[in-house]
């Protein structure tokens, strides 16, 4: 299987962009603070703001990503729709629970889709996420059956730590990639040292192969150093239009409101998307 860093998540060429058309969510996991604790506004991006984004950007690269799922968008099909009218090459991430999916629309509209699984048994998916695995489990046969390209991803926690191993085997034996990262990012987002300290207690891993692969990605067993980072091209608009140089550490690369009437992407803003550093890049799991 080649390495998942050469899959369209990393996609530079051309005019990326990422949209984040939800930042409400169907699940509950544990490890999502900013669902947990609403460190956000939660709400859907209006279909006309969404095509005027891409009006104003033009993107040849769509990844469609949030705080949110994606899938339960009230006009999802509409918005995929969209997307295949203007022939955007499109990848898009989803935790995949949810009913009456319009699977030739994805087929014809999105080239990789990365599920948030976290885990295949039934008892810890139901205790990560708050939901059965039901839908997920019948969604990705469906997927299988329209021969939809998609990716497996795990976050480690307490929880799935003892299950490594097999995340890896059974998406192997489904011929997917799979992408495991451990909770370093997310805990960030808490400001209050004393809820850190109790959410690192209840859900960092303690295991050796847990310590191990949470600092790995994917099947490539090179450490992640900090580097440039991979996705610099690639802003990242919120619903609501505000726009950032990073889809994880938004708070850190504000470029501005593509609403804006004065708002345009000058050199110094391209600059600002291009040189980004600091504590956050060196334990992205994208670097």
């Amino acid at each position: 299987m080649k390495n998942k860093i050469n899959s369209l998540y990393f996609y530079n060429d051309g005019k990326p962009l990422q949209i984040e058309i939800s930042s409400i969510c169907n699940n509950d996991c544990k490890m999502c603070f900013g669902q947990r604790f609403d460190l956000h506004p939660k709400q859907h991006i209006e279909f006309d703001n969404f095509i005027k984004i891409l009006d104003i950007y033009q993107p040849t690269f769509l990844r469609i990503v949030g705080r949110g799922e994606t899938l339960i968008h009230p006009r999802i099909n509409d918005i995929l729709s969209e997307i295949k009218k203007r022939k955007i090459t499109t990848t898009l991430t989803t935790n995949l629970n949810m009913p009456n999916l319009d699977f030739k629309l994805i087929k014809d509209t999105i080239s990789e889709i990365y599920i948030s699984l976290h885990s295949f048994n039934p008892e810890t998916y139901l205790k990560l996420t708050g939901r059965k695995i039901d839908n997920v489990i019948y969604n990705i046969q469906k997927l299988d059956e329209y021969k939809i390209n998609y990716h497996l991803k795990m976050i480690i926690s307490k929880y799935n730590e003892n299950e490594i191993d097999d995340f890896m085997y059974k998406s192997i034996a489904l011929e997917k990639y799979y992408w495991i990262s451990g909770l370093d990012f997310g805990i960030n987002e808490i400001d209050d040292l004393e809820l850190k300290q109790k959410l690192i207690d209840e859900l960092y891993p303690t295991s050796e192969d847990s310590q191990y692969y949470s600092r790995y990605l994917n099947q490539d067993l090179k450490i992640r150093k900090y580097k440039k980072c991979n996705t610099a091209k690639t802003p990242y608009v919120l619903y609501n239009g505000d726009m950032y140089s990073c889809c994880l550490a938004a708070k850190s690369g504000y470029l501005g409101n593509i609403f804006n009437k004065d708002f345009k992407l000058d050199e110094n803003i391209m600059f600002k998307m291009q040189n980004r550093g600091g504590d956050e890049c060196k334990i992205c799991p994208l670097n």
